[in-house]
């Protein structure tokens, strides 16, 4: 029986872990997501761009991982663009280049997603 108590408790400590981890909400605490968001065409065309390239480092609700988090309540919403996009360009403080991988209309793209997911 003490075997079957100590599984039972860690599946139970397991299941309250698994439910704090989230549904992929934003924290911005509007339960909003970024596949909830109307996006424009450009901004659209950004979240498939930051899909494929940013979202293994900032993850896919923008919540950060190895790289920083990048939605609306994050240090990154109250950078200026302009400095957002010399950070995508020549990259710094961890962050690759990404000046000569993607052209300068995807770089565009992706500025437009994070300003409209991050509510700007």
């Amino acid at each position: 029986m003490p075997r079957t108590r100590s599984i039972m408790t860690l599946a139970v400590a397991l299941a309250v872990a698994l439910a704090a981890c989230g549904d992929g909400a934003s924290d911005d605490g509007s339960g909003e997501t970024v596949d909830s968001l109307e996006l424009s065409t450009a901004a659209a065309a950004g979240l498939a761009v930051f899909e494929g390239k940013c979202a293994v480092c900032h993850r896919p609700d923008l919540s950060g991982g190895a790289g920083p988090a990048l939605g609306p309540a994050s240090a990154a919403a109250g950078k200026p663009v302009e400095e957002l996009r010399r950070t995508i360009t020549e990259g710094g403080n961890g962050m690759p280049s990404w000046g000569g991988v993607l052209s300068a209309e995807e770089i565009d793209d992706v500025l437009t997603f994070l300003v409209e997911a991050q509510g700007r």
